[in-house]
């Protein structure tokens, strides 16, 4: 089963994102663009993909990630900018940023992996960036993808709390997600 470890935003940062969607697939599809656009359903922040994993793991996914969860409490995040990775060449990924401060989420992120590694789950290699995909670019179209974030400004999705830790199964073929597990954060130390 195709896994990945990740964050709900709540409805309002939620909805907030998905207008910002909305907002740069009418300007982009009008510029020729294609885009595949994050359904509102499927709006998370990703804290750790971990790929096609056997049905009899899950178990000791969420043995090493309990812990974590029990010593973190929920984090207050700011949901604001748009951006596209990679910063330089040709975008694929559009995203909307996720502003914390204190870096309670990457430090999460971070805990996670160590665990993972416990257990057999490699490292990723690529610095943990605090985002939500929005859209994945098929192909390019006409003008800059970077005047026209520019042009859509700070896009503030207001704030959100990351409260728990979410096991989600994936089936691409269906275009699917399924929560297998949910932690959640709830302990005293940050």
């Amino acid at each position: 089963m195709r896994t990945f470890l990740a964050s709900e935003l709540g409805d309002h940062a939620t909805t907030a994102v998905d207008d910002v969607g909305r907002s740069l697939r009418s300007v982009l599809g009008a510029r020729g663009w294609e885009i595949s656009w994050t359904a509102r359903e499927k709006i998370h922040l990703t804290l750790k993909f971990l790929g096609n994993v056997a049905p009899t793991r899950r178990a000791e996914i969420v043995d090493a990630v309990e812990p974590v969860c029990r010593e973190r409490k929920p984090i207050p995040i700011g949901v604001r900018g748009v951006g596209a990775f990679p910063p330089r060449g040709a975008p694929r990924v559009i995203w909307v940023g996720l502003s914390d401060p204190a870096g309670a989420v990457e430090e999460l992120a971070a805990q996670i992996e160590r665990r993972l590694a416990t257990v057999g789950f490699p490292a990723e290699e690529r610095p943990f960036h605090a985002h939500v995909t929005i859209g994945r670019v098929r192909r390019p179209g006409g003008g800059r993808l970077d005047d026209v974030i520019h042009d859509l400004g700070a896009a503030d999705c207001g704030e959100a709390t990351i409260d728990s830790v979410l096991l989600f199964r994936s089936d691409l073929k269906a275009g699917t997600y399924e929560v297998l597990q949910r932690m959640r954060l709830r302990g005293e130390s940050t």
